[in-house]
């Protein structure tokens, strides 16, 4: 029987809004395309609801981190600010004050230390999608992700 490398834990894309999290995802179904991926969870939930001052669920969330962990991994996409208006001028997104962009990305990175999540991080603002899905895959052989599993 044929064996094959998969990646033994589920992937977790999170970041802001058009910094290539659904793409840079997809890009990685096309090399492993069985890989279980998550587009956002309870990381976004927690930034978010932070950042619009919403109902504070922190210890729910929390719960369900300490239940994911020891299966995840965090893949943070995040992009430059110029890069992210680019991309959401080119899809007619509502774009950010730089101070909310960064806002947001303080509260992404803070969360994701404060949680001490296994995470890579991938920035998008100057590789093409290729480049960035060829610097995750390095980085998930770095972390010892992968396992042997029948094809």
């Amino acid at each position: 029987m044929n064996k094959q490398k998969a990646i033994s834990k589920i992937l977790i894309f999170e970041g802001l809004d058009k910094t290539g999290k659904s793409t840079l995802r997809k890009e990685l179904l096309s090399v492993i395309p069985h890989q279980m991926t998550i587009d956002r969870l309870v990381m976004s939930q927690l930034v978010y609801d932070k950042f619009y001052n919403r109902y504070d669920n922190t210890r729910f969330i929390k719960n369900v981190i300490d239940i994911l962990k020891p299966i995840s991994i965090v893949i943070f996409v995040k992009c430059s600010y110029d890069k992210y208006i680019e991309r959401c001028k080119n899809t007619n997104h509502e774009i950010l004050s730089k101070s909310d962009f960064e806002y947001q990305l303080d509260l992404f990175e803070h969360t994701l230390f404060q949680l001490n999540y296994n995470t890579i991080i991938i920035d998008t603002s100057k590789d093409t999608i290729e480049e960035s899905c060829s610097k995750l895959l390095s980085e998930l052989n770095t972390l010892d992700a992968y396992t042997e599993v029948d094809k």
